[in-house]
């Protein structure tokens, strides 16, 4: 049981030079014996909290361009949550009270750069907040490649993850990589086919694409120690 309100504000822009978006939303929710999972040795057990209360604000701002051949992108997101356990008046295990995302994204023909770089705050890690892990920023860089033959579209994308090889963990005692290396080949075939829609009133044909049929080879490695993290 439980029930949730929320407002939303949206703004979108476009000039001769720039196009903006930006959107901001506040909600709140109220939850009855709501099921939590955290991790409790090698296994992860429910725990059922009586009355959990979410609070919350969530933003993003987008800023790109294009100009001939070339487009670009700045896109950045805030979210504050506060989920309290009313029972205890603390925050549920493992739930951030601050998260923030900024990508850039610079495109050429059919060429791509983006770099990625998310912060996530400082978790609790149990249901009284004695025990806490400090937060993280992790960075990623991509180049990424189409290959057009036809309807025929290869995808090939170069990725460095953990990119400045920050140690950090997403969920204690649970080691994370390093800086590490991904090489991603998709190879996309479109198809279009038509549904037959017949209705009490009406007698239509649509046609819908299916986006894509995807098959997918991934190479990934990593060049650092896994065991290197810290709270």
């Amino acid at each position: 049981d439980g029930y949730t309100v929320e407002s939303s504000w949206k703004l979108e822009e476009r000039t001769s030079y720039i196009k903006l978006n930006a959107a901001l939303s506040g909600y709140m929710t109220r939850i009855s014996e709501m099921i939590v999972w955290v991790p409790s040795g090698s296994f992860w057990s429910p725990q059922n909290v009586q009355t959990v209360r979410i609070r919350g604000v969530e933003s993003e701002l987008s800023i790109s361009k294009s100009y001939k051949k070339w487009s670009w992108r700045i896109h950045g997101t805030y979210a504050y949550n506060h989920s309290e356990n009313t029972e205890l008046s603390t925050q549920l295990p493992y739930v951030p009270f601050h998260k923030a995302s900024v990508v850039t994204d610079i495109r050429w023909l059919n060429w791509n750069l983006t770099y990625l770089e998310t912060f996530t705050g400082m978790r609790y890690t149990e249901n009284t907040n004695t025990s806490e892990l400090s937060g993280f920023q992790v960075a990623q860089l991509s180049l990424g490649h189409d290959l057009h033959f036809g309807d025929h579209v290869i995808n090939m994308t170069f990725q460095v993850k953990n990119l400045w090889d920050e140690a950090y963990q997403n969920y204690e005692l649970r080691a994370t990589p390093g800086r590490h290396y991904l090489i991603q080949i998709n190879y996309l075939l479109y198809i279009i086919f038509i549904i037959m829609i017949c209705l009490p009133k009406l007698n239509t044909m649509e046609t819908h694409p299916m986006h894509y049929l995807v098959l997918q080879l991934v190479f990934e490695h990593s060049f650092s120690d896994l065991s290197q993290t810290k709270k």
